[in-house]
């Protein structure tokens, strides 16, 4: 329903707000209803999807000095009417809240229902360091510059969405705490292409896919003393608390994920779906506690 960035224009990330090029921006304590964002037509972010065609254009003329900075969106509520189906998984995500190419930013205190996602903190579209696909360059997750989103502070939430809950994506130095993330489909948070990500004091509840989840090249990442509850009685695919997934693409190394005092609970009857503690593919540097 709110999206802070460039002008983008497709199929999966759109919303009725749009702020782009802003600067000591708030939204607060709005209320956004009766709204039915629809079925996607793309299949992904990184094929046809015109997100990421838009985003690759932008990417190379965002600097730290033209970025949407000072933002502040809080208390708000945002109900989307369309019926996703929860245990039934498909392409792309429609998002309630987009923070692109944003810096120095917070998101607390709204509460978001039937959106098939949630959050997601993007500063490009590179999944890796060998040549990121939506990206002019390749992206390298050690160089601070290439990740466009940073500092952003997502606290205090309650998301009751069908599939994805927070999630960043080419983000650094982002926190994401205390938010109550319910009944997910896929990811209930995730890190993508991002460096320096901390995930503490959630409760996640219900959830039907990976509640703790990594993709691609990360670095620095902190799950810490969230509160996971996982429902394997529906759903598709396996279920995992933490699935730290490096498919290697980069050519650098894949940085240290700290798994800190964590909870889980597992309810419902497994029947043929698999349940892993820790799923990891490709992991380098890894600490558990």
């Amino acid at each position: 329903s709110v999206q802070i960035g460039e002008g983008i224009v497709g199929d999966e990330a759109q919303g009725v707000f749009r702020g782009a090029y802003v600067q000591g921006f708030i939204f607060s304590k709005n209320t956004l209803s009766n709204i039915t964002m629809g079925v996607l037509t793309s299949s992904s972010y990184a094929t046809n999807s015109n997100w990421a065609v838009q985003m690759k254009l932008d990417y190379a003329n965002i600097t730290d000095s033209n970025m949407n900075n000072n933002i502040t969106i809080t208390d708000n509520i945002c109900i989307d009417n369309s019926t996703y189906d929860r245990d039934v998984d498909v392409s792309g995500n429609v998002h309630a809240l987009v923070m692109n190419y944003c810096k120095d930013y917070v998101v607390s205190n709204n509460t978001l229902i039937g959106y098939k996602a949630g959050v997601v903190n993007v500063g490009g579209g590179g999944n890796n360091s060998s040549g990121a696909a939506n990206n002019p360059s390749a992206l390298d997750i050690n160089i601070d510059s290439d990740l466009k989103c940073f500092n952003g502070i997502i606290s205090d939430n309650v998301l009751d969405t069908t599939h994805v809950g927070i999630w960043t994506w080419s983000a650094r130095d982002i926190l994401i705490s205390k938010n109550i993330i319910d009944s997910c489909l896929r990811e209930s948070t995730d890190c993508e292409a991002s460096s320096r990500i901390t995930i503490s004091d959630n409760k996640i509840i219900g959830a039907k896919g990976q509640c703790l989840n990594m993709f691609y090249d990360n670095k620095d990442i902190v799950f810490k003393q969230n509160e996971c509850t996982i429902d394997i009685g529906s759903g598709v695919g396996d279920v995992a608390v933490n699935s730290l997934q490096d498919t290697n693409y980069s050519n650098s190394r894949f940085g240290t994920v700290s798994i800190l005092n964590n909870s889980f609970k597992v309810i419902g009857t497994i029947g043929t779906r698999s349940v892993a503690t820790i799923q990891l593919t490709g992991m380098q540097e890894l600490i558990v506690e």
